[in-house]
């Protein structure tokens, strides 16, 4: 059974946010947990966005 997600409209991917933001893998892991970034959801089978 598929999980439901949210809309996609305002959701980009996780290298897109790294691009814009100039961070790390690492440092935009670490600014979700702070909350300064939201959490990835779940976009496709193999996929997130945030």
């Amino acid at each position: 059974m598929a999980t439901p997600t949210k809309p996609t409209s305002n959701l980009i991917r996780f290298p897109v946010v790294r691009e814009k933001t100039g961070m790390s893998t690492t440092g935009v892991y670490r600014g979700m947990e702070r909350g300064d970034f939201p959490k990835p959801v779940r976009i496709g089978p193999r996929a997130v966005a945030g």
